[in-house]
């Protein structure tokens, strides 16, 4: 998240000539709170590229998560900035001044202010601090303009942030090739760019297209980190969090899909469609709760019992028709309430006995009504979606489908009901992901044994997909990090020449109980390929029969130069070996950054190949960083530059990541490094 600092610059006078020196003031007190809290950002002083600078002040003003603002004396410049954002944004705004300054001004006279000492300002970095911590948790409004005029909106930062199309383009081919692992790497990367948060909802989208469901999550989880009600975020998440659940089959996660749709329901300014999917998705996972009630009872008759006696039927036909009832153009959600409702009146049919032990059978015939009432209604819906995209020149696809889905629930003709089918799945677009969701629900029907004539014509189309989800299969992954073989004239040891055995036999013996404590699961390994550890590890894992991946951070030639050769020719032959072997992928094409990345500071192509190669070991496994070992040939100590080992492992452990430490000091027997100076 970013800060921007609103202050008079260098030393100046109040009203009784007594002198502040404000840099001193963000030096020892602002910078060391925002610092506190993680903030990046200050004041427009710190912005290095070229540009108009009252542009960049706009910018940030409307754009910073938090506005700092010093107004101990009276500075136009000061009151014309608070001004511009009081106007701009409603709240995250904070004052403070010093305790003799000048009088408060009368507009602002009622405002909160932290007061510090101009002798001593850093006294009061953590009361600050906290005070700032206290202000980005809460949602309370503090601009006076929208205190006094509650209706007014506050502008959306996003519209003045607009994202580098190299970001876009970098985003574009990650989900073109299915990159996961890319993708969480652009939405760590753009941490402290003032155009974070909509560089993030393009890399969540980018996610959601490629059902890359675990880094949606974290993805999201930062933009909520903005604003905890956003309410893109929790949409997402809501559908995130129910497909991981589906992955992995962990209950907390559905739970957390329902909290972030319900905080969508309880937005004040959520349009009516928008209610409608927050509604439609809550009733998604009260059918996937329903599912899972029955889907694996084995005698037909039992799952029919099951799935009628369920108290989640009735409620998910009620939550999609309350889904219908806030946008009746959302044809989706009538759609599925109708099927609800008709699985539950051929279930009532089927199993009597069953019925009558939970309802009065009157009641079958206002559920008939129901069903009828709504099925026409998603009818027009249907018919007048199909002619709002005639006249637009679109093909909406899930329209298609939903034609198709209706006839099936109210035809007659199954030769009709196929051919809906054959033309749904016909219209260009269609992907598999289309398939599968009228897949899953005839396969709900056929597992009922409900519509048996019309769901048999449609299967002979699209093809079963009705049982529960497949938990994605577990994988085991090792990422390997490690030291060069020394270079000759190297001052201090960390891997001579003559240990390549040990060494190799240290990771051998990892490697293998690795293998063994995974058991049945498959293992796969992904490393760089330097001389030294990285291909010790590679020929390893050939020779036990494990696939690995070869990650380069620079393309083969420049790699060579760079990581390879110094250790000697024969190096370079094992690496050539390997790069003809193994499926590689490269970083970028040389060692400057990408021109969005250009300006992060403190962050270089090494840095940025460790966390690449980290992020498609957690992509790879799919399930988490429990399922993602980091073997580390290391000495413990910091490394020649930054982007080493030491790196490696400390991101590893943040990221969940379990790392295993080959010490080369215990296992070559090595000296401690002499003391510096």
């Amino acid at each position: 998240m970013r800060a921007f600092i609103v202050r008079p610059f260098g030393v100046k006078t109040d009203s009784k000539g007594s002198s502040i020196d404000f840099d001193r003031v963000e030096a020892e007190l602002i910078g060391p709170a925002l610092d506190c809290l993680r903030l990046t950002g200050r004041t427009t002083g710190e912005i290095t590229e070229a540009g108009n600078i009252r542009l960049d002040m706009f910018q940030a003003l409307v754009t910073a998560d938090l506005v700092v603002a010093d107004v101990s004396v009276q500075n136009a410049n000061v009151y014309y900035e608070l001004g511009l954002r009081h106007a701009l944004r409603d709240k995250r705004t904070f004052l403070i001044r010093c305790a003799d300054g000048d009088p408060y001004p009368f507009d602002l006279a009622t405002d909160r202010y932290l007061v510090y000492d101009r002798a001593n300002p850093a006294g009061k970095v953590a009361e600050l601090a906290d005070a700032l911590r206290r202000t980005l948790d809460g949602d309370r409004t503090d601009s006076p303009i929208y205190l006094l005029l509650p209706d007014l909106r506050a502008q959306d930062p996003d519209r003045f942030l607009p994202v580098p199309a190299t970001f876009h383009e970098a985003a574009d081919m990650a989900a073109a090739n299915r990159w996961a692992g890319d993708l969480d790497l652009l939405a760590v990367e753009m941490d402290g760019f003032q155009w974070a948060k909509l560089g993030l909802r393009v890399v969540g989208r980018k996610q959601r297209d490629i059902q890359a469901y675990a880094g949606a999550v974290r993805t999201w989880e930062a933009v909520r980190r903005f604003d905890p009600d956003d309410i893109e975020a929790n949409l997402m998440l809501g559908t995130a969090y129910e497909r991981r659940w589906e992955q992995r089959g962990r209950d907390a996660d559905l739970n957390q899909s329902t909290t972030c749709l319900e905080r969508v329901t309880k937005r004040e300014d959520a349009g009516r469609e928008i209610l409608a999917e927050a509604y439609a998705l809550l009733a998604r996972n009260g059918k996937v709760r329903w599912r899972a009630e029955w889907a694996g009872l084995p005698v037909p008759a039992d799952r029919q019992v099951r799935a009628l006696q369920s108290g989640y039927l009735r409620q998910v036909a009620a939550d999609y028709a309350r889904a219908f009832d806030q946008d009746l153009n959302a044809f989706y959600p009538g759609l599925n309430a109708a099927a609800m409702l008709t699985i539950l009146l051929e279930l009532a049919a089927a199993q009597p006995a069953a019925w009558a032990e939970q309802a009065d059978p009157a009641e079958l015939d206002t559920l008939r009504k129901r069903r009828d009432q709504l099925a026409q209604a998603v009818d027009l819906a249907v018919e007048a979606g199909a002619a709002r995209a005639d006249r637009a020149n679109q093909k909406d696809l899930w329209l298609e489908l939903s034609r198709a889905d209706l006839r099936c629930l109210t035809g007659t003709k199954p030769g009709v009901i196929r051919q809906a089918y054959a033309t749904a799945l016909a219209t260009p677009g269609i992907q598999d992901f289309h398939r599968d969701a009228a897949g899953n629900q005839l396969g709900i029907y056929e597992a009922l044994g409900v519509l048996t004539t019309n769901v048999k014509a449609a299967l002979e189309v699209v093809g079963s997909r009705g049982k529960l989800p497949d938990r994605l299969e577990a994988r085991r992954v090792l990422v390997f990090t490690g030291h060069q073989i020394d270079q000759a004239g190297r001052r201090v040891s960390r891997f001579p020449a003559d240990k390549e055995g040990m060494a190799r036999d240290a990771i051998r013996a990892t490697v293998v109980a690795e293998k063994a404590a995974a058991g049945a699961v498959p293992v796969v390994g992904l490393a760089g390929g330097a001389s030294g550890g990285d291909i010790l590890f590679h020929e390893v894992c050939q020779e036990l029969g494990i696939p690995t991946e070869l990650y380069l951070a620079l393309p083969r030639d420049q790699y060579i130069v760079e990581s390879v050769l110094p250790g000697g020719a024969d190096w370079v032959g094992r690496f050539d070996a390997l790069y003809k072997r193994l499926p590689h992928r490269v970083l970028q094409p040389s060692k400057d950054l990408p021109r969005w990345l250009s300006n992060k500071a403190d962050y270089g192509v090494w840095q940025r190949s460790n966390r690449w190669l980290l992020y498609n070991g957690l992509a790879a496994a799919g399930r988490g960083g429990e399922d993602v070992t980091l073997i580390a040939l290391w000495d413990r100590k910091g490394g020649d530059g930054p982007g080493g080992t030491e790196d490696m492992v400390q991101q590893a452990t943040a990221l969940g990541v379990r790392p295993i430490i080959l010490d080369t000091n215990q296992l070559f027997g090595l000296a401690p490094a002499p003391a510096p100076g």
